[in-house]
């Protein structure tokens, strides 16, 4: 399949003597797939270490951390022979062998020194866990190789690349068109964008799941597989196992805060009684696990956003959309009932998937405004920092478009356009862009 970000990736090989590059992404969102792809066409070789696979080749890491030391041992193991700048080598589960993480911190200063330029791309699933949050369930001190890696993150398929796998690239390139030009899609188009859309939201963008959904085979069984998967990790890597079950309580309880109108995260509903001291740990844990997207209420729209954000208050989503319509057992055909009954809480999850995974940084986070008035209850769903300023963005799950949460923030802000995602077709309605919901992965252009 065909993923953008493989031109990060050949971005990274050509800028030469570089650093070496660490891939975070939730499980299954493709990360070792798409670095095989590309060192497999991109290379004249390549060697790619499973540290979770093959328990036996972390042996290399316990004593000596010299470069040198490793590749000498790794060209013995695999019976190749490793290049610099010729030989990719892919450093896979990492957090499986947190020394070979140290590691890359002298494969850095080597290059730096001008000593070797070996290629090395690392990924884990979980790198943001471990490297934020203290590694309970192991002796092993976690030395993060700070200033020494290049970082970038794998996220689930967008909806763009879901019409590339459909073999629909010509009706991807129609909407980037019409997205720059803000005209109208011809009719018989922007329906046939719709339905792809809404089998997007079902679907998802797990690249497993939408291979399975267009070889006509049961999609959802891997979803449920993948969704065991991450509850499986949250009682793996804790040994704190009452910590473990709070983190599987607060993801379980998201398909319900999202049902709510007022979707702000509330611990109560999480178990009866529950203090946000208990589950904060939990929420942090998921958003750096990268299988929720935490998006902070900012109160005042034209200053930077971390100037006003408040971390008490916050909404919590899944991290991609199919699987939250597996939680909520939303198909095909009760999909617009179920968002018309529950405020649009899939189509608002998605916009927040798709807005996340164009913020190509590790310490931003998604926003949405709140009035700070206690007399007043305006609020837009998201608010993103873009070069012409903060920019709000409100999502509409259907055609009608009234929103007076949108309208008091322009008018107390007057920024220099708002962005409306609906079913309706690309538009301009005085200084609001209105943008067709399949449309949402354009706006990476304006971030």
């Amino acid at each position: 399949m065909k993923r953008k970000i493989t031109a990060i990736f050949e971005k990274w090989k050509k800028n030469g003597a570089h650093k070496p590059l660490l891939v975070y992404g939730a499980r299954q969102v493709g990360k070792s797939y798409a670095i095989r792809e590309f060192g497999l066409q991109s290379y004249p070789s390549f060697i790619e270490v499973d540290f979770e696979r093959d328990a036996s080749v972390r042996t290399i890491f316990n004593a000596d951390l010299d470069p040198q030391s490793i590749i000498r041992s790794l060209e013995k193991i695999y019976n190749k022979r490793i290049q610099p700048q010729e030989t990719l080598v892919f450093f896979d589960e990492i957090q499986s062998c947190p020394r070979a993480l140290t590691s890359l911190k002298y494969f850095a200063q080597d290059i730096e020194r001008g000593l070797s330029n070996y290629q090395i791309i690392a990924a884990g699933s979980l790198l943001g866990v471990l490297t934020q949050h203290k590694r309970e369930d192991t002796l092993e001190t976690i030395a993060f190789p700070v200033g020494k890696v290049e970082e970038v993150i794998v996220y689930p398929m967008d909806f763009e690349e879901f019409l590339w796998a459909s073999g629909q690239e010509w009706l991807a390139e129609q909407i980037g068109k019409r997205f720059q030009e803000l005209s109208p899609m011809d009719e018989v188009l922007h329906q046939q964008a719709l339905k792809a859309y809404q089998d997007f939201l079902v679907v998802g963008g797990m690249p497993e799941v939408v291979a399975r959904y267009h070889g006509r085979d049961d999609f959802r069984q891997t979803q449920k597989g993948i969704i065991d998967n991450y509850i499986s990790d949250m009682t793996k890597y804790r040994e704190d196992k009452l910590q473990s079950l709070k983190d599987i309580d607060v993801y379980s309880s998201i398909p319900a805060q999202l049902s709510r109108e007022n979707k702000k995260f509330i611990y109560s509903l999480v178990k009866k009684g529950a203090k946000g001291r208990d589950y904060y740990p939990s929420i942090l844990w998921l958003k750096d696990a990268r299988i929720a997207i935490r998006c902070l209420k900012a109160t005042v729209g034209d200053i930077p956003l971390k100037s006003s954000e408040n971390k008490d208050f916050f909404k919590l989503y899944v991290s991609d959309t199919g699987l939250l319509c597996h939680q909520l057992q939303v198909t095909s055909s009760n999909l617009n009932l179920y968002d018309r009954s529950y405020q649009g809480a899939i189509t608002e999850n998605y916009v927040a998937c798709c807005l996340q995974s164009k913020i190509q940084s590790l310490i931003h986070e998604l926003h949405y405004w709140k009035a700070g008035e206690k007399t007043e209850s305006a609020e837009v769903d998201f608010l993103i920092a873009t070069g012409d300023g903060n920019i709000p963005i409100e999502v509409k799950s259907g055609v009608r478009v009234r929103s007076q949460s949108l309208n008091i923030f322009i008018k107390k802000y007057s920024p220099k356009y708002a962005i409306r995602l609906s079913e309706k077709n690309f538009g301009r309605q005085n200084n609001i862009k209105s943008l067709p919901l399949y449309a949402a992965f354009c706006i990476e252009d304006m971030i």
